[in-house]
């Protein structure tokens, strides 16, 4: 092993010529992209997690608390920093690998939560477009994660996180009532569920929704069949397990 000086060897690097640099550059990306397939094949538990609940939340943890102490506050609430900078926190203070922190980054970039911009010498302006969000999802996360079952509601799934999306659509453009309450006709989401979000939400679909505690019990009158949604409080159910499930699609 040979170790070189930064400094002299972007001394060094800034003598080339730019074509070569960048040749140079994508090797270098190519060979870390080898490197973390290889990560990958040498696990020798196939059923092991890679990316468990607890893991997930501490890396969005560690990009939460990188944003809130050094990054700068970009237009539209978003907080940037280095990739270096977390980098040394992944590595340093949490002793967690890169590969998985480059993934969970990767996934949140996807998802429209995180922008990564490449500043030409290898590394990376990373923004946090929506912090407060992420914030509130590590919070929940973590509380959710560690009580007991029967403290917690019950995961969601997928589907019954789409169906749940769908019924609040419909809950904001209701009145609230003196309860702050959203009123949302079951028959009306039935027969514009399709053309409003391209899936039928039929009113039996939001029985699991129920039955987890998410929405109150369908009330029936001769006018039709309803629920009250609380949007406060179901909103922001609505999107952690939004993030859950897609993360977990991203991260396999």
């Amino acid at each position: 092993m040979i170790a070189l000086p930064y400094d002299s060897l972007n001394k060094q690097m800034d003598q080339l010529p730019v074509w070569v640099r960048a040749i140079m550059k994508t090797l270098n990306e190519k060979l870390r992209d080898a490197n973390q397939k290889i990560r990958l094949l040498e696990n020798t538990n196939p059923d092991e997690e890679r990316f468990p609940p607890h893991i997930v939340n501490k890396y969005i943890s560690i990009l939460n608390l990188v944003g809130n102490k050094y990054g700068k506050p970009e237009d539209g609430g978003g907080l940037s920093f280095s990739s270096v900078l977390i980098r040394n926190y992944t590595i340093q203070i949490f002793q967690e690998a890169t590969n998985k922190m480059q993934s969970i980054t990767n996934a949140l970039t996807d998802l429209g939560y995180l922008s990564q911009e490449d500043r030409g010498d290898g590394t990376q302006k990373i923004t946090n477009l929506k912090p407060q969000e992420l914030f509130g999802f590590v919070d929940w996360y973590n509380e959710w994660l560690f009580k007991q079952d029967k403290d917690r509601l019950p995961a969601l799934t997928e589907a019954e996180v789409n169906i749940l999306n769908g019924i609040l659509l419909f809950a904001r453009r209701a009145q609230p009532n003196n309860k702050g309450l959203y009123k949302v006709d079951l028959t009306d989401v039935q027969n514009e569920s399709m053309k409003e979000l391209g899936q039928l939400i039929r009113a039996d679909d939001v029985n699991s929704l129920i039955e987890k505690k998410y929405l109150t019990e369908k009330i029936m009158d001769e006018k039709g069949v309803y629920i009250m949604v609380e949007l406060p409080y179901v909103e922001p159910l609505a999107r952690n397990w939004t993030i859950v499930n897609n993360l977990k699609k991203k991260l396999r």
